[in-house]
């Protein structure tokens, strides 16, 4: 990686920015053109649903019905529709084209973010380089699911919030405002991007007085709750007498399951969620009811075997949070259920055979440099003599509200994908830094505590062994 940004100090950053732009189109095409445009789970139930009531159909609002039970995919219903009818598109391919428009314009405004942040080419240059050789952004072209168009609205609002910061300009409040409403309505999952700016923006409100920060706040959940009603009140009269939905608490006793019979990890997304609601005719209040006894009953479980309790919590932040690949490839077309893969790079890939092994290693490591970056740059802020902006811990902020909430909710590796994201610009910072912090007395402390650990670590392992 080092070897490539030296090798890239003669380039300016618009030139590299171009290269990436060139080879994803490259590879977008190709993509493309070897895969059909079905969907599956509940991109295609989503999609179906758009579809039909653009035709007249208000069957897939009926009770039982899909979005009878997951109201919350409403948001990303009305999208859909929209675009459908906008475009008169006859297959779900032009949400790919949508969503590889949305990553070079998430990688665009990635550059521009750091540069606003930092002002510093070659920090500037990493960052683009980090976006563009991040494949999760890649595969993700064919996920239609609402995580990439909602990541776009995000990232300008982030670019929005720096903006005001820097002119303070009401209209730059107004856009982040609009922005982070479109992403939060789109995927509800964008709710902790609008905690996080809302820390941000208190901060602000108190340090400099801003009555402006604090106003943009309450303006924004007021938006944000006129959105959400209006778009349930909407569908409501279409379903002719209202929408269900499964409780939230049902979530969280899914997040915190542990079934042995499942194909799928600790805390994933099973069956369960579906179980629970066809078993009590989706009855909502005894829903709500049984998914509270269950979790309370997992907590005494948990709290009273600490080491299974360890064992559970791990697996699920590992298998969380380290897949490079953040199932972008699994999103796509699963040729095992028929969903044609032309072409041999892309059959490879979608078969796990060996470029798809190659693709997972290679994002593997390129995820650690990530953490490893943004790692870096909380070592430099701490010895830095500097007066820090609060503004810079927002991809801190929005990383640490994700990671609680994957805690505890039911989780996917797929939804951690725009955490890694908003990282980007400070990564590139830490990656940066990294030769020059080597040399610092602060870096040498954490060598030495580092060492400490690792041989206190020995010790027990080796102690472990001999009492064992």
């Amino acid at each position: 990686f080092y070897f490539v940004i030296a090798n890239l100090r003669k380039s300016n950053a618009k030139r590299i920015f171009f290269l990436g732009v060139l080879a994803y189109t490259i590879f977008a095409i190709y993509l493309f053109l070897s895969v059909s445009g079905i969907l599956r789970n509940d991109a295609v139930a989503v999609y179906d649903a758009a579809r039909g009531l653009n035709n007249g159909d208000f069957s897939y609002l009926e009770i039982n019905s899909y979005l009878y039970r997951f109201p919350h995919q409403l948001g990303l219903v009305t999208y859909e529709r929209i675009i459908l009818a906008l475009t008169g598109a006859k297959n779900a391919k032009i949400f790919f084209l949508l969503n590889f428009i949305m990553i070079i314009a998430i990688n665009y405004l990635n550059w521009k973010i750091t540069k606003k942040l930092f002002d510093n080419e070659e920090i500037s240059k990493i960052s683009i380089v980090i976006s563009f050789i991040f494949l999760p952004q890649f595969f993700s072209i064919l996920f239609v699911y609402g995580l990439v168009p909602g990541l776009f609205f995000s990232m300008i609002a982030i670019y929005c919030l720096i903006a005001y910061f820097e002119k303070r300009q009401l209209r730059f409040l107004v856009s982040l405002i609009i922005a982070l409403t479109c992403a939060t309505v789109i995927r509800n999952n964008y709710i902790i991007l609008v905690v996080t700016i809302s820390i941000i923006l208190i901060l602000d409100a108190i340090n400099h007085k801003a009555f402006s920060s604090f106003l943009g706040i309450i303006v924004l959940f007021i938006m944000l709750s006129a959105a959400n009603t209006s778009i349930n009140s909407y569908y409501k009269k279409l379903s002719n007498g209202g929408i269900s939905g499964t409780p939230h608490i049902a979530w969280i006793a899914m997040g915190l399951d542990d079934n042995p019979k499942s194909p799928r990890l600790p805390g994933w997304y099973d069956e369960s969620i579906d179980n629970v609601y066809v078993e009590n005719k989706g009855d909502f209040e005894k829903i709500k009811i049984l998914s509270q006894y269950k979790v309370k009953e997992r907590l005494d479980y948990l709290t009273g075997h600490p080491k299974y309790a360890w064992d559970f919590f791990a697996t699920k932040v590992l298998s969380t949070w380290t897949e490079g690949l953040f199932q972008s490839i699994w999103s796509g077309p699963a040729p095992a259920l028929n969903q044609g893969v032309r072409t041999f790079l892309w059959k490879s890939v979608y078969n796990g055979k060996f470029f798809y092994k190659f693709f997972s290693l290679f994002s593997t490591a390129i995820l650690f440099l990530i953490y490893f970056g943004s790692l870096v740059f909380l070592f430099y802020l701490v010895g830095s003599q500097k007066v820090v902006n609060s503004l810079i811990f927002y991809p801190y902020i929005y990383f640490s509200g994700g990671f609680f909430f994957h805690l505890i909710w039911e989780t996917k590796s797929q939804y951690a994908y725009p955490y890694i994201v908003l990282l980007f610009p400070v990564a590139a910072f830490g990656l940066f830094k990294f030769p020059q912090l080597k040399k610092t007395i602060l870096w040498k402390r954490i060598v030495q505590k580092l060492r400490l650990v690792l041989f206190s670590l020995s010790d027990t392992i080796e102690n472990a062994k001999l009492n064992k």
